[in-house]
């Protein structure tokens, strides 16, 4: 398996996150925004680490046993908690790019 990916690759794939973003938001109201969603009790964190893609399964299983070892349950959280969530996750991975792309002498990402 091939770890790196194209750069036409990497900007698809943030430009899909972001549309499935705008597109979310835009059919939310405000009350839709404080619907609270539970904790994930073991069975969850199970069914949700199966719906990773396979070549991240170690990662989900890590994250499995992390939990079960540390015995931490997240707390209950906002929908708009999980979509600002989404947004910092991308905003990380878009300053990891631009670091990368600056520490190579190559335009960095611009954020308009």
């Amino acid at each position: 398996m091939d770890p790196c990916h194209p750069a036409a690759e990497l900007v698809a794939g943030l430009e899909k996150t972001w549309q499935m973003i705008q597109n979310t938001l835009a059919r939310l109201t405000p009350a839709d925004l404080e619907q609270v969603f539970p904790p994930f009790g073991e069975a969850e964190r199970v069914r949700h680490a199966k719906l990773v893609e396979p070549a991240l399964q170690p990662f989900a299983q890590m994250w499995l046993d992390a939990a079960r070892l540390a015995g931490v349950v997240r707390p209950a959280v906002s929908l708009q908690w999980i979509i600002w969530h989404v947004l910092e996750h991308d905003i990380n991975h878009g300053s990891e790019i631009s670091t990368i792309l600056g520490v190579h002498g190559l335009p960095v990402v611009e954020l308009d």
